[in-house]
């Protein structure tokens, strides 16, 4: 019985890395990605240092999704590799008085 549990975890947990993998899509800018997402980074700074230019794919912010203050009011999704998403145009991230060092202030997608 033990050893079915334990292969059935197994199972389990191939099935679920298989689909996360499969819905991952790596990048090295945004164009790597479809229109309405940016390249993420997949290595947080160290200070002012980056280890690493791979990220992978991910949807740009809706409103109540999290995002960084310093990517501000963007009209057109950043080319470059970011640390996190900024909002979709036409929202804008509002400031939660937290910090997260180096990136900076963290806060919400919201509509002006």
């Amino acid at each position: 019985m033990y050893l079915l549990h334990i292969t059935t975890l197994a199972v389990c947990l191939w099935l679920s890395y298989a689909f996360v993998i499969k819905e991952t899509r790596t990048c090295n800018v945004a164009t790597d990605c479809h229109d309405n997402e940016c390249c993420v980074s997949n290595v947080r700074p160290i200070g002012k240092r980056q280890t690493t230019d791979h990220g992978h794919c991910v949807p740009l912010g809706a409103v109540g999704d999290g995002c960084l203050v310093r990517y501000g009011n963007i009209t057109s999704r950043p080319n470059e590799l970011v640390f996190a998403c900024p909002c979709t145009p036409g929202l804008y991230c509002h400031g939660d008085h937290h910090y997260d060092i180096p990136l900076g202030e963290i806060g919400h997608c919201v509509n002006p």
